[in-house]
């Protein structure tokens, strides 16, 4: 589950999960974030996240996404992976499965 790392301390587990997404216990502090995409959603403020790749930008939002069922089930979220998008055409069939999963 963990990675293992050499530090100036020895041998070393690495607490983050790289690779997948992940929820729960396992999804750690950035409550700072949380706090402020969830306002921002309740305001109908667009918001970009910006960081390189693996760093717990989809964890963020599925994080957020979970909380905000359990308060306000009226807000849907649609998730679309658009790594492999590379025309516009490829983009719809996206969009289509997303509704039909969440709603």
């Amino acid at each position: 589950m963990y990675n293992t790392f050499v530090s100036n301390f020895g041998l070393m587990e690495n607490p983050f999960i790289f690779g997948k997404i992940i929820s729960g216990d396992l999804f750690l502090d950035r409550d700072i974030e949380q706090e402020r995409l969830q306002r921002n959603i309740r305001s109908g403020i667009n918001s970009m996240l910006v960081s390189p790749r693996r760093w717990g930008k989809s964890s963020l939002v599925r994080q957020v996404d979970e909380k905000n069922q359990q308060e306000d089930s009226s807000v849907r979220f649609c998730f679309i992976d658009m790594f492999n998008i590379r025309k516009e055409e490829d983009f719809m069939p996206n969009c289509h499965s997303c509704s039909e999963n969440r709603i």
